[in-house]
């Protein structure tokens, strides 16, 4: 059994790896870089190795459940809750591109933003020599968190066309059976 990235020639190698990038924003701002610091360590290691790519993918809250509150919380208050105010919210609360940015700068080094988690294999082929790239929210999928294996395998599988190595380094959801997470395991040999 593989342990860690150590145990793992990683050269040239195309890497899909979880990471808990789910850190608090507020208007499309990082308020804590805690978990995105955390998980620098293993992600300069990785590129140390010189792969042929990196892709990172993390869940950012949950759209559906945190935009039910948010309607609720408006409609409690005597607001009127509209279309934008349920994307202005999305944007700054549930969105990828604000955490890509702020971890490329941590990073000091390019990361596109792949704006699906999934048809993305076009993109992630086209990164050049030891490109990063970081996916959008899994969430934004049903299937991530789905009870039906079918659905999350079908997610996983297409996950686990993005790399040749699959790390999991998002300790605190390791335990869950979720698309990125337990089930794209099994369709990696690595």
């Amino acid at each position: 059994m593989i342990k860690t990235v150590k145990d793992v020639d990683l050269k040239g190698k195309r890497i899909i790896m979880r990471v808990d990038f789910n850190v608090p924003m507020k208007d499309g701002v990082v308020q804590d870089d805690t978990r995105i610091m955390a998980a620098l360590p293993t992600i300069k290691y990785i590129l140390e190795q010189n792969p042929r790519s990196l892709v990172l993918m993390s869940h950012l809250g949950d759209p559906k459940k945190d935009i039910k509150k948010a309607q609720e919380k408006a409609e409690k208050a005597g607001k009127t809750w509209t279309d934008a105010d349920a994307e202005k919210f999305i944007n700054g609360k549930n969105r990828m591109a604000p955490v890509v940015k702020y971890f490329a700068d941590k990073l000091g080094k390019d990361v596109k933003f792949i704006p699906d988690a999934l048809g993305a294999k076009s993109e992630i082929d086209a990164l050049p020599e030891g490109g990063v790239a970081m996916l959008e929210n899994v969430r934004f999928h049903k299937e991530e968190t789905s009870k039906d294996d079918a659905e999350r395998e079908s997610m996983a599988k297409e996950l686990a066309t993005y790399g040749d190595i699959f790390v999991n380094d998002a300790f605190g959801t390791a335990h869950r059976d979720q698309a990125s997470t337990a089930t794209i395991a099994k369709f990696m040999s690595t």
